[in-house]
């Protein structure tokens, strides 16, 4: 039940209007928090997708390969093609508590509520953040598969097996992301031979081949930290480098490889043994929707019934779909070669 004082009622309503207006500003945080997310928003694949029991794409995975000439009186061959399909992405949802005791809530009660209340919100949108920045890197088996479908699934080490929104890779080889294994040799401190960036060019090369939608190539590149560095190095070698600066307002430490953007994260994961890697994206066939009534939109307050406590709690309910693995890379198993 709602609580009965006067002030109680007063700061309930305050707490839940201001709360909800404050929901908005949560999205502005991830930029600070969560690269992925920003770069989607940038980008302008965040969307909203209200209702359905899953959501779902058609996707083109095959050109009309017929002779396209004729000569005069040539029969046309006019027979229909099968060049698309149906990909699809479970819903997944996150949720963190915003709690505060009956005694909290007198204790700081009139003007001074806002500052533990600030804090307590504040924490749960920071700590929800960051476990879904982590989730985002993984394959979405997390916690009994309620976690979202993350990149290690989409740009994944063997991508000749498994299924991934539906579409069985061992079978469907135009579902599979291309992959550059550098073999931990990249960078050489010894030699004046970048290493690593003929792999970069290689992989990004791969992901460009397909003619397909408007960006050919991955326009961000997420990575480990030692992968930006070793970049930074083979830069330093060759006398230039470049930002996008842009992305440095934001706030985001990056650099520049063929026009492509290179963010790290302290969050994204190394290879096996410790070796670097990056995440080579196109973000032209990617999307991260979420549904407006849980995009980080926080719950009325509630008492809790067996204690002097109330409850509220900041829900977020999405995913991430992907439709066209064959324009998305990974680059991995990088170090440096001692000098």
């Amino acid at each position: 039940m709602a609580a009965t004082t006067e002030s109680s009622v007063v700061h309930d309503s305050v707490l839940a209007s201001t709360l909800r207006r404050r929901a908005p500003g949560y999205i502005t945080q991830v930029g600070s928090q969560c690269p992925f997310w920003y770069w989607m928003r940038k980008a302008k694949r965040y969307k909203p997708v209200r209702g359905g029991e899953r959501i779902e794409r058609s996707v083109e995975y095959a050109l009309n390969t017929d002779e396209p000439t004729y000569h005069g009186y040539d029969t046309l061959n006019l027979h229909p093609t099968d060049d698309t399909t149906i990909v699809f992405a479970n819903w997944k949802q996150y949720y963190k508590p915003i709690v505060i005791s009956g005694r909290e809530k007198r204790i700081n009660s009139g003007m001074r509520i806002f500052d533990l209340l600030e804090q307590k919100e504040q924490n749960a949108i920071t700590s929800l953040i960051n476990q879904f920045n982590d989730d985002l890197y993984e394959d979405g088996t997390g916690n009994n598969s309620k976690a979202v479908v993350g990149l290690a699934a989409i740009c994944a080490w063997a991508p000749t097996s498994g299924t991934l929104f539906g579409v069985n890779r061992a079978n469907e080889a135009w579902w599979r992301n291309q992959i550059k294994n550098t073999n931990a040799a990249a960078w050489d401190r010894t030699n004046s031979e970048a290493t690593m960036t003929y792999d970069m060019e290689t992989l990004n090369t791969l992901c460009g081949r397909l003619k397909s939608g408007k960006r050919r190539y991955p326009d961000v590149v997420i990575c480990t930290e030692a992968y930006y560095q070793y970049y930074c190095f083979c830069t330093e070698k060759i006398g230039r480098r470049f930002v996008n600066q842009k992305v440095a307002d934001a706030g985001w430490k990056n650099a520049l490889f063929n026009g492509t953007t290179i963010i790290p994260d302290e969050d994204c994961p190394n290879y096996t043994g410790g070796y670097a890697q990056g995440y080579w994206l196109n973000s032209e066939f990617l999307e991260m929707f979420y549904h407006p009534d849980a995009n980080l939109t926080v719950t009325p307050s509630d008492r809790m019934p067996d204690q002097d406590a109330f409850a509220q709690t900041v829900l977020w309910m999405g995913g991430v779909i992907c439709t066209n693995c064959a324009k998305q890379g990974v680059h991995f198993n990088i170090t440096a070669k001692a000098a």
